[in-house]
């Protein structure tokens, strides 16, 4: 019976854990008739144009296997009626492809106060900061987390722009 309980409980534990992590992302997108290595050639004129430094942000170039892994961050501003320094939220994105189809994983999105006279949030796929609220008030923290979910949606859409899409996405992730 215990057995039985931990096979029904894991999967469903797992579910519920993926729908609390808005800025863990994963997406197979197909491309009928396009090579892996235009692709990964797409890829790596993408990130050589969204980036200030390719070089600076991409961790893993693996041309063999057609995978960039990129760390990167981008400033984030917070408001109380004056527009002050936020720090940053570092995340880390992953292309892989295949020919056919590639795979976007976004994961990692962390606050860091940066210079800024806040705490550090952390993990933004929490409710609330690693901090303590004095050095990180609530309104703050939903204002870093939005900028967090516009910049993620852009990234999201701007690969999908350089890479091409067909209309049908790969809806099961099949990779």
């Amino acid at each position: 019976m215990k057995k039985f309980f931990l096979l029904v409980c894991i999967p469903v534990f797992s579910i519920s854990r993926a729908q609390d992590n808005p800025f863990t992302f994963n997406e197979v997108v197909k491309v009928d008739s396009v090579e892996r290595a235009t692709l990964y050639n797409r890829a790596k004129r993408w990130i050589d144009s969204s980036y200030a430094s390719a070089q600076s942000v991409i961790q893993t170039d693996d041309s063999i296997n057609k995978i960039i892994v990129v760390k990167a961050a981008f400033i984030v501003h917070v408001s109380d009626g004056f527009v002050r320094d936020g720090g940053n939220v570092r995340y880390t994105l992953s292309i892989q492809c295949k020919d056919g189809r590639y795979k976007i994983t976004l994961a990692d999105f962390i606050h860091h106060h940066g210079s800024s006279d806040l705490g550090d949030g952390g993990d933004l796929n929490k409710t609330k900061p690693s901090c303590s609220p004095l050095d990180l008030p609530k309104y703050y923290w939903h204002q870093i987390k939005e900028q967090a979910t516009e910049h993620r949606d852009h990234l999201i859409s701007s690969i999908k722009s350089a890479l091409g899409f067909n209309r049908m996405l790969i809806q099961n992730n099949d990779w």
